[in-house]
């Protein structure tokens, strides 16, 4: 209830640049850079458990990013394309509210210097086979960026297929996924593993 409301600063260039290499090939890319100031940043984290949250406004925070996107699709017939997909994100977020305190310029909690995706996708008039990738670097669970509160980075590697029927006059969609296909325990939420 005492929150306060945050104020920005943004900064942004960007540009896409659609390219066609082959009749059959077509490949995009998007890459964004920021700089936000932000005073009063409002950051919600998990305290003491994940039903006991925390909500609280850092004074002042930078944020220097950057967003790679990128497309490529390979058209086999006009029915059947592969489509690669991937992005990279590098977000820099410091608290800069006090120079003499302890968490001068160390990184907001949970909030990954580096993460990304990638995914693959086969689409063919039966149906669509994806195999997705998502990634996230290290994040530190609390306001001070100490090993004791640093996560590991983690990975989560995906399958669906995916096939549009109709029935009945009406369009359904249905699919099957495995998700974590390596089966691997990661925390996105300290102590709580996924």
């Amino acid at each position: 209830r005492d929150l306060r409301t945050e104020k920005a600063r943004q900064y942004n260039i960007g540009f896409t640049l659609p390219v066609t290499l082959h009749e059959k090939i077509d490949l995009e890319i998007t890459t964004d850079g920021y700089r936000n100031r932000v005073t009063d940043k409002i950051v919600t984290f998990p305290n003491k458990n994940t039903f006991n949250w925390t909500v609280m406004n850092f004074g002042k925070v930078e944020i220097t990013g950057l967003d790679i996107t990128g497309k490529l699709t390979y058209h086999f017939s006009d029915k059947m394309y592969l489509l690669l997909q991937s992005g990279y994100t590098y977000q820099k977020s410091l608290d800069v509210t006090d120079p003499e305190g302890r968490t001068w310029k160390h990184q907001l909690p949970y909030t990954p210097r580096v993460s990304g995706s990638g995914s693959m996708t086969l689409v063919h008039p039966l149906a669509q086979l994806t195999y997705g990738l998502l990634w996230s670097g290290h994040r530190y669970a609390l306001t001070e960026n100490y090993a004791e509160n640093r996560l590991p980075g983690y990975a989560e590697h995906n399958v669906s297929v995916v096939r549009d029927v109709k029935f009945l006059n009406h369009a359904l969609q249905c699919k099957f996924e495995i998700l974590n296909i390596w089966n691997e325990n990661y925390q996105i939420v300290r102590w709580f593993p996924m």
